[in-house]
């Protein structure tokens, strides 16, 4: 059932004071964004903001952490869905074959990595937590005009996990780590 802003801001407030109070060390991060649109980082600027109302101090979190999917999002369609209290029924009108293309999850990446700086936020890590092919990759769904087979899967891999390790850029990377985009994936 998804989570308005508001309350997810509210429900990370009791959840993070409980974790630090009973474990100063442990290091803290929101739940995961399925993928870094506008009408996420929408919503991630709604949670912020009524946790900056509510509590009189920025949300804290130790880290970043998002899902990588390039997923078309509408309103009761399939992919990405649209989040609550979106100011649209339709996000990223992406196709099929385009979940798989690397230069867009770079763009993506970035988009994050340019959010968070916009935030104030650009000396904190990054992570990844879930990214990768979602279509059965057997040969039996050809999509958008792409089949979907074992070597698609395995380029795309291949290629988020080289751009993961090589991607840097001065303005909205991770200082104390090189630059570098991201910091950790899964």
């Amino acid at each position: 059932r998804p989570i308005m802003p508001k309350l997810y801001a509210e429900l990370y407030h009791e959840f993070y004071t409980f974790i630090k109070t009973y474990d100063p060390s442990a290091r803290v991060a929101i739940g995961a964004i399925v993928q870094p649109s506008p009408l996420r980082l929408e919503y991630l600027d709604k949670v912020l903001d009524h946790y900056q109302a509510k509590y009189g101090t920025k949300l804290p979190t130790d880290l970043w952490n998002i899902h990588l999917y390039a997923l078309p999002e509408r309103a009761g369609g399939a992919g990405a869905g649209v989040p609550p209290d979106a100011s649209a029924t339709v996000g990223w009108t992406y196709n099929w074959a385009q979940t798989v293309d690397i230069k867009l999850l770079g763009q993506n990446l970035r988009a994050m990595r340019q959010w968070m700086a916009d935030q104030g936020e650009q000396n904190k890590p990054l992570i990844i937590t879930e990214f990768g092919q979602l279509i059965p990759d057997d040969g039996s769904y050809t999509l958008d005009g792409l089949t979907f087979t074992q070597q698609i899967s395995r380029d795309y891999l291949q290629g988020s996990i080289t751009h993961f390790l090589t991607a840097t850029d001065s303005l909205v990377g991770y200082p104390a780590d090189g630059n570098r985009l991201v910091q950790m994936w899964a």
